[in-house]
């Protein structure tokens, strides 16, 4: 299989693929979805936005795309044992197209259906049929990580995970089972913690093989194994190697500077705040202005109900560059403010919201609160306006 480098696109989020698709005019191209997801969720349907889960829908329903195999991690060995998955993404897809349960052929650990009059096929890797016709290859990273669907979600496994392939013995399989492969979008999948960035430099490497060699995959390759010697140290507490390689890593590829840097953000999600704050302040010491592990350790502190240390935090973000770059950052201070009923710096923060339209409806809510000296306590109302994830998650925490 020899490519040239215009064939090989590199993307952080998947569904940036399909831009590639669109831009290239493909039509009717067969296409290899070498993922722990399908990507098949018919949500663009109401929302009419791209996003990482329905891409593929659109790509189908537009006739970018004709035959639509999802490769799936594992061995065919272990296919039956993912058959309850796959029907849960059917009956996603039910309500939009029936012929996707109505029709539905199993043979030899080889599945075919039809979507949207498009034919269908999950397999594994090795059962996979050699295509000879000319194709869209589609590869998400964490198709190396996620060992199998029953750990799909992003917050299995968390900073457990390893590779249940290489790269070598990848592109040995898939140079033999791919022959004509028309463009090759490679996707890292590290932005919502589906690929942890430890391995984000797979997708590099596996670029490299497919005949991409540049300047800048070179220094992505760096910074990916300054990156792996970083948490090496970060996991033994060796705090100044942590900062040497770090730094290093960021300046080769500034894309390692990301909020997915550490599992805090992971653990946070999970529930589990203890293991979230350890990964937070070890980021902390080893780089005193990243931003999301201080708004972590600021969130943890406010469902602990320490609002002088989330305070402080929150403050410490504002002042990493004179200035906050996120004006939800002053949502936060004004209720942590309120909480310690500090009301005029509250108001403070809420008309600086309101000002510049940052959750103003909800702002103009709060304040209102204030004014009237009322309290959280009738959710009823606040409930139906538009607020930053974690303040509705805490707030609900506390009031609800």
């Amino acid at each position: 299989m020899s490519l040239l480098q215009d064939k090989v696109i590199l993307v952080e989020n998947h569904h940036e693929a399909l831009y590639f698709w669109k831009k290239k005019k493909f039509s009717n191209l067969p296409l290899m979805h070498i993922d722990a997801h399908s990507d098949l969720n018919p949500s663009f349907l109401k929302s009419k936005k791209v996003d990482i889960g329905n891409f593929i829908y659109i790509a189908l329903h537009k006739n970018i795309i004709s035959d639509f195999y999802w490769v799936i991690p594992g061995n065919k060995k272990d296919f039956s044992n993912y058959l309850p998955i796959i029907k849960k993404t059917f009956n996603k897809i039910s309500p939009y197209d029936k012929n996707i349960v109505k029709k539905i052929y199993l043979s030899n650990n080889l599945l075919k259906t039809s979507v949207l009059g498009h034919r269908f096929i999950i397999c594994t890797l090795d059962n996979l049929p050699v295509i000879k016709e000319s194709v869209l290859l589609d590869i998400d990273t964490d198709f190396f990580i996620i060992k199998t669907l029953k750990s799909s979600i992003n917050i299995a496994e968390i900073g457990k995970r390893t590779p249940w392939i290489t790269v070598d013995n990848f592109y040995t399989t898939i140079k033999k089972k791919i022959l004509n492969p028309k463009l090759i979008s490679l996707a890292y999948s590290v932005n919502g913690g589906w690929t942890p960035m430890i391995y984000k430099t797979y997708a590099d490497k596996l670029a490299v093989k497919f005949g991409l060699n540049n300047l800048k995959i070179k220094k992505n390759i760096q910074a990916g194994e300054c990156f792996f010697q970083f948490r090496t140290a970060f996991e033994r507490n060796d705090i100044s190697q942590a900062k040497k390689f770090y730094s290093q890593a960021v300046k080769l590829n500034p894309s390692y500077n990301s909020q997915y840097n550490n599992y805090g953000y992971l653990h946070l999600l999970s529930g589990d705040l203890i293991s979230a704050y350890q990964e937070f302040s070890t980021m902390v010491k080893i780089n005193g202005k990243d931003r999301m592990s201080l708004f972590g350790m600021a969130i943890i502190s406010l469902f602990k109900s320490e609002f002088k240390i989330a305070k402080e935090m929150l403050n410490k973000i504002t002042r990493i560059d004179g200035t906050s770059q996120d004006l939800e950052i002053y949502i936060y201070l004004a209720f942590t403010e309120y909480l310690l009923n500090n009301l005029k710096n509250a108001e403070k923060y809420l008309n600086l919201c309101i000002k510049h339209h940052a959750y103003s409806e909800f702002s103009k809510a709060f304040k209102k609160k204030i004014e009237n000296r009322s309290s959280f306590d009738n959710l009823s109302k606040m409930k139906k306006l538009e607020l930053p994830y974690w303040l509705n998650k805490i707030i609900f925490h506390r009031y609800d």
